[in-house]
């Protein structure tokens, strides 16, 4: 079975951390002026996700599937970051099983 690399999201995905942090700040700040600027939000999101913040780039995914429901790319956003935020709450909370829901 072939390999494929993974094809990079954005352009700065291969950029220096502080380049990277520069472009986050800078799209926050164009997102505040004009919150319904679509494609500083897909970059966003995709930023976020690449530095390992899932949590702020699945409310950016969110935000774009109210407005935008079809988009696929949205929707592959959000299903990454739900898989990367359940293996970090899985290692938070390690093999804690509930087994008596009925009683508080």
């Amino acid at each position: 079975m072939k390999k494929y690399k993974r094809r990079k999201r954005t352009a700065e995905a291969g950029a220096p951390a502080g380049e990277r942090r520069a472009r986050i700040l800078y799209l926050q700040d164009a997102l505040a002026a004009c919150p319904v600027d679509i494609r500083a939000r897909y970059e966003l999101a995709a930023l976020l996700e690449d530095i390992g913040r899932p949590d702020e780039a699945l409310f950016n995914w969110r935000t774009i599937l109210a407005s935008h429901p079809n988009s696929l790319m949205a929707r592959e956003g959000v299903a990454r970051c739900r898989e990367q935020l359940g293996r970090i709450l899985s290692g938070m909370i390690g093999d804690v099983r509930i087994t008596d829901v009925g009683r508080c």
